[in-house]
């Protein structure tokens, strides 16, 4: 089960690392995010579901699923909130040229 966890990984690991180059370090907005962490994810789960050996220990199993999702998840999770923070910069930036006012700019895009 931990091979098949591997190779889920790794696959996985790879497509994550386009995103985060993308977000992190050329800044720059993924359009269908969520669509495309969604594939990341459903790949990764069929990659195991096929690679794992049949066992009659499905708590095992369950739990090498459990661990897969959640070591996906978190950089998604991470990945997620980096994306939020561009776009935020990217709304305030194009009120502040709209408005001409800074201080109103973050005031309105914060809600206040």
């Amino acid at each position: 089960l931990e091979s098949a966890k591997s190779k889920a990984l790794e696959q996985a690991f790879e497509s994550i690392e386009e995103l985060r180059r993308s977000i992190v370090e050329e800044n720059t907005i993924v359009e269908d995010f969520g669509s495309k962490s969604d594939t990341i994810c459903n790949q990764a789960l069929e990659k195991f579901t096929t690679e794992a050996p049949v066992t009659e220990d499905t708590a095992a199993y369950d739990k090498k699923l459990e661990e897969l999702e959640s070591t996906i998840d978190a950089p998604l999770q991470v990945l997620y909130l980096r994306q939020l923070a561009l776009l935020r910069e990217d709304a305030l930036s194009r009120f502040r040229q709209s408005t001409g006012s800074e201080f109103e700019a973050m005031l309105s895009a914060d809600g206040a």
